[in-house]
């Protein structure tokens, strides 16, 4: 009886404690929305919102007067992962003090598929999991289990972590050989790459930071130290960590390699072509020189040269198919497309395992308009690699073919897959962001991607969602694409099961999200 007790009053002084905090907090939320001019929005996401949606959601929003001034600040970014999105959000948060975020995020990220170990339909589950009490144990676990497995590596954003075993065979490898040996600096750096490919930013730099300060001569070291920083949209120290591990050995081809490349995304060509030239001279068979090379006579309009050096990589190494996937896309570019196909076809011949030239060429044949095409490509990759992105790719065929029971079919079947699995980045980075965005009394809202089922989405946050606002685009967009055609409504395919929208495809978007705004976050 004392223990009920006990365990009934802490479970009401924590759920009493959060109602007061969450009060406090929604009345400053209106105080400070009474007191600014404008309610402030703010998007995040990649090439999908960067100068897409938020141009026409401000003026959708506003167009229903409901008493409220609507502003809208687009901070999309082409090319980026959430890992960049979550390095600049601090800054954009003090720079714009929005009363809103709205994230329409992960497409570009990569990393391991972990399973959702924590999923359940047991409504007895689900009700314990509810408990503040359970909550505040599982806290105090994930403290005692992370200083156990590294003295002293325990930080507060741990605690934001979802409770799963993440457990990996390669990640326990890694820590066994430090475990066994904590000056082995090697370790240190493929226990980071683990952590880098995996999405999970914040170890990975914690993790180099100590394989430098074991070894400070390590190359290895400083290279993913730079490919880290890269990833993470910090361009300055990613090249300075490149120079740090050209200086420890100037013999370093592949270092030349990825600094032109990074000198190149930033607009610096001639210093990008004297990195090369330095990478070529060291060894004239890196196939990964010629390929950055031909990307910089793409981009200055040298096609000639652009072919040739692609033509030279593959002289080099017969064997890289993605030679063969960039000489395909710049032939489908320059407008020359019996020779796209044929590259295409190559790439896939070569490794027959790899996903994306079948997918490339599937976007291939949907923009010369040849659906059997598409058809035909997705269904063989789908029995070499049958992955959610290709379920949904064939998901989206059929439905502009008008076979919708197909259509369905697969839609499903990606849709299972979806809930069955998550990139690990993905996950971590958006309840990051619900954490920062909560400690600073901001409302969330998270949007799917067009076609694509919103519970993959809902899952991520499990029994946290009924805090999130999340806007489902799925059968909007399913039924514009069934009454009119794919290429009304998106530009490509990039995504496979959806891509980038055309001004139709955007202003659908922007109505669908502004309409669960406006119901579900001021009930009109």
């Amino acid at each position: 009886m004392g223990l009920l007790l006990t365990f009934i009053l802490l479970e009401s002084a924590l759920r009493l404690g959060g109602f007061i905090i969450l009060s406090l907090q929604e009345r400053r939320n209106t105080r400070a929305l009474l007191q600014r001019g404008a309610y402030r929005i703010m998007c995040l996401g990649e090439s999908t919102t960067q100068n897409q949606y938020p141009r026409f959601l401000e003026q959708l929003l506003n167009q229903r007067d409901i008493g409220i001034r609507f502003s809208v600040i687009d901070k999309g970014l082409s090319g980026t992962n959430t890992s960049v999105i979550l390095s600049h959000l601090e800054s954009n948060l003090d720079n714009y003090h929005p009363d809103m975020v709205i994230a329409m995020m992960g497409i570009n990220d990569t990393g391991f598929h972990m399973p959702y170990e924590y999923a359940t339909s047991s409504k007895a589950v689900l009700f314990m999991r509810s408990l503040r009490t359970y909550k505040l144990v599982e806290l105090l676990r994930l403290h005692i289990k992370a200083k156990s497995r590294e003295p002293g590596s325990f930080r507060p954003q741990d605690a934001d972590a979802i409770p799963v075993d993440r457990a990996d065979p390669k990640e326990r490898e890694y820590e066994k050989a430090i475990a066994t040996n904590p000056s082995n600096d090697m370790a240190y750096v493929e226990l980071a790459r683990f952590y880098r490919e995996s999405g999970n930013s914040t170890r990975a730099e914690e993790i180099l930071r100590k394989a430098i300060a074991i070894n400070p001569r390590n190359e290895w070291a400083y290279n993913e130290s730079a490919r880290f920083y890269r990833e993470t949209g910090k361009l300055v120290e990613a090249e300075e960590a490149f120079k740090k591990a050209i200086a420890l050995n100037p013999g370093n081809d592949s270092a030349y390699v990825e600094l032109a490349g990074l000198r190149r995304e930033s607009g610096r060509s001639a210093e990008a072509a004297a990195t090369l030239r330095k990478a070529i001279a060291i060894n004239p068979r890196n196939e990964w020189a010629y390929l950055e090379w031909a990307r910089l006579y793409r981009e200055s309009g040298e096609s000639t040269q652009a072919e040739a050096t692609l033509r030279k990589a593959i002289a080099t190494n017969p064997g890289n198919e993605w030679a063969y996937e960039e000489l395909a896309n710049f032939y489908r570019d320059t407008g020359r497309p019996a020779e796209a196909e044929e590259a295409f076809k190559k790439a896939i011949a070569v490794n027959p395992r790899n996903e994306w030239p079948y997918l490339e060429l599937a976007r291939f044949y949907s923009k010369v308009g040849r659906l059997t095409g598409v058809e035909e490509t997705l269904r063989k990759v789908r029995d070499v690699h049958p992955s959610d992105h290709v379920y949904g790719a064939l998901s989206t065929i059929y439905r502009e073919m008008g076979n919708h029971g197909l259509a369905d079919q697969y839609y499903d079947k990606a849709t299972e897959l979806r809930l069955r699995e998550y990139i690990l980045g993905v996950m971590t980075n958006y309840h990051k962001l619900k954490a920062i965005l909560e400690r600073r009394g901001i409302r969330l809202v998270c949007v799917q991607y067009p076609m694509r089922s919103i519970e993959p989405l809902k899952k991520m946050f499990q029994e946290h969602a009924s805090e999130i606002v999340f806007v489902d685009n799925a059968q909007v967009f399913q039924d514009a694409v069934s009454s009119g055609t794919y290429d009304e409504f998106f530009l490509d395919r990039f995504g496979g099961d959806f891509g980038h929208c055309t001004e139709k495809g955007n202003r659908l978007l922007a109505e669908n999200i502004a309409q669960v705004i406006l119901k579900k976050v001021f009930g009109k």
